[in-house]
């Protein structure tokens, strides 16, 4: 176990030296959590419940949460190019409806 201090606006990994550490905990820029013996990039502090969440959970390793990490990401890029696609599409097919009925204005006109 090791002891890390947390920031108080975002919950994430503020430091892990104790100097530094208590002078935050002392203003009331840092919380003071003792987490498993993990990669700090995987820590974060949950500010509702005070509970440290560990990113790919304790029984992984870094490579594991790693690859995790990457399949996330290529997940929500695909996710959100999906959605702009759909959205792109959305925007095509009004075009053409007001497109077409431009003509119909324009034809009734004549």
């Amino acid at each position: 176990m090791k002891t890390v201090y947390f920031g108080t606006h975002d919950g994430l990994v503020l430091t892990e030296n104790t100097v530094a550490g208590e002078q935050a905990l002392s203003s009331g820029r840092a919380f003071k959590a003792e987490t498993p013996d993990i990669s700090s990039w995987r820590l974060s502090l949950n500010l509702v419940t005070k509970e440290v969440t560990v990113y790919g959970g304790i029984e992984k390793n870094d490579a594991q949460a790693i690859q995790q990490k990457a399949d996330e990401d290529a997940a929500l890029r695909a996710a959100e190019k999906a959605a702009e696609d759909l959205a792109n599409k959305e925007i095509y097919k009004a075009a053409e409806r007001e497109k077409e009925r431009r003509k119909q204005l324009l034809a009734s006109k004549s």
